[in-house]
């Protein structure tokens, strides 16, 4: 039985869908999906970001990431419910965009090296493990380096 030999064509041979959704899927499985400890708060100011909800001076640190209420807000996602599913897929379109721009950038072997080496690494999975502002921060750094080839310029 070869089993190092079985594991490497299953990663060299599926489609990269297929062995990004698996990678994925046994990442969480290890992570899990955590809502971030302060998200009633945020939902607090998601429903309305130009105004402070609290008391507590204390809790001032919770406007630092003003974006993601502010944009739950604009959507309508202010109930805990939505507002844990917008950031949910803010989470996997980070993840998604990541492995898209591999594999656009990258040969298909070293895409595939490097889509492995991301999940075996925390960032992959810090959007899932608390849902929150992670999420649509990592979303928005991978969807910026979509843009330099369009607009004109480089990053190197």
């Amino acid at each position: 039985m070869d089993i190092p030999g079985r594991v490497e064509r299953l990663m060299a041979e599926t489609s990269p869908v297929q062995l990004g959704v698996g990678l994925l899927g046994v990442a969480i499985l290890k992570t899990g999906i955590w809502a971030y400890p302060s998200q009633s708060q945020f939902e607090l100011i998601a429903g309305d970001p130009f105004r402070n909800p609290f008391t507590n001076a204390n809790d001032h640190f919770l406007f630092w990431n003003w974006l993601s209420p502010a944009f739950a807000h604009l959507i309508g996602a202010t109930g805990p419910v939505a507002y844990f599913i917008l950031h949910l897929a803010l989470s996997f379109l980070f993840v998604t965009l990541f492995a898209v721009l591999l594999f656009r950038r990258l040969e298909p072997s070293q895409a595939r090296r490097s889509l492995i080496l991301f999940v075996i690494l925390p960032v992959s999975t810090t959007a899932f493990y608390w849902v929150g502002y992670d999420g649509p921060t990592l979303a928005l750094m991978t969807l910026a380096l979509f843009l330099p080839r369009r607009r004109g310029f480089t990053l190197a």
